[in-house]
């Protein structure tokens, strides 16, 4: 049990206020294994996440380009010591498509896996005769336990150049979607991590 403090005092109350008594009736309630799991990865994913933004883990860097598939990106490896806990991809296939990915790890494990893929094209020209562009964007969350996909979540939706942009955390998850074109299974990412110069017959494996 943690207790919040304000500077160094602490306030006891007898009675719990409705808020309090609305958290514990809901605490009350059973939540699945599913719902268990993915609070555990959410918790290790904060803590991870804690670490990079405080520069406290090992970052190592690594680019490519692969000829035969129009394809150039590069990874962000984040170690604790030796042990992997976060990898960043990202690339582009020729003129039109791109994508992130974030893959967060423990134990060894991949917990889980963040993607977010964009293909642009021309959109044909707006009231004032200008030229605009859309975007339509493919999110994917992937929780993971014990090598297998426990839950995901998505998102998709379009921008175009002339019309106020949207915001990715203003767009509800769902169940089902499109997701992205590409990910790569935690034991590639392991593999690439340790490697020193990048074949792109291991992104194709």
């Amino acid at each position: 049990i943690s207790l919040g403090l304000v500077g160094s005092e602490m306030c006891i109350r007898d009675r719990p206020t409705a808020i309090e008594k609305e958290v514990v009736k809901e605490s009350t309630k059973p939540i699945s294994d599913v719902e268990k799991i993915t609070l555990g990865i959410r918790k290790e994913f904060g803590r991870i996440e804690t670490l990079v933004n405080g520069n406290q883990l090992i970052k190592r860097e690594l680019n490519y380009s692969c000829a035969d598939d129009h394809q150039d990106g590069g990874f962000i490896f984040y170690f604790n010591g030796d042990t992997l806990l976060k990898a960043n991809h990202s690339f582009v296939m020729g003129d039109h498509y791109g994508q992130e990915s974030s893959y967060y790890f423990q134990n060894g494990e991949l917990i889980f896996g963040f993607h977010q893929s964009s293909v642009w094209n021309f959109a044909g020209q707006n009231e004032q005769g200008n030229t605009t562009t859309k975007d339509d964007i493919n999110v994917q969350r992937d929780y993971f336990y014990q090598g297998k996909v426990v839950k995901q979540l998505f998102k998709d939706y379009t921008i175009l150049s002339d019309t106020k942009r949207k915001k990715e955390n203003e767009i509800p998850n769902q169940e089902k979607g499109e997701g992205v074109g590409s990910t790569l299974a935690g034991n590639t990412i392991l593999t690439v991590s340790t490697e020193e110069n990048l074949s792109c017959e291991i992104l194709n494996d």
